[in-house]
């Protein structure tokens, strides 16, 4: 990989960990070309660490892209309102609206079992704007 305006390659690891990251998301993205299976998953834990919040939004955007058009579901987990807004946001944009959806896991007071609730992105839009609760608060 090259730093701009320079020459010469460097080694990843000269990089920081957020583009390691991101270079690994994309290669498993890549070696999902390898299988020939009808349904693909990518599983991201946490995937606000190490991503400058500046950044985020690109991040998702190429993420859905990539896939798009490799056919991957993709679910990524985090505890950043920084990378829910900026989830949102890309979701938002012509390119990618229908292709995201939210889900928030809890204890059922009722029967405490662990539940996922699935909101539509605009209701998180709405949530966001509004300052409603969310990520479990």
């Amino acid at each position: 990989m090259r730093k701009k305006g320079e020459a010469t390659y460097q080694p990843i690891h000269y990089f920081g960990d957020a583009i390691q990251k991101i270079i690994r998301y994309i290669i498993n993205i890549l070696d999902f070309r390898r299988f020939d299976k009808k349904y693909n998953i990518l599983l991201i834990d946490e995937i606000e660490n190490g991503i400058h919040y500046t950044a985020q939004a690109e991040v998702w955007r190429m993420l859905l892209k990539l896939c798009k058009h490799y056919n991957i579901q993709l679910f990524a987990t985090t505890h950043s309102l920084e990378m829910i807004k900026a989830f949102q946001q890309v979701c938002s944009e012509e390119e990618f609206t229908d292709m995201g959806g939210y889900f928030e896991l809890g204890r059922s007071p009722r029967s405490q079992q662990i539940i996922g609730v699935k909101h539509d992105l605009e209701t998180l839009e709405y949530e966001l704007a509004s300052g409603d609760t969310i990520r479990g608060e």
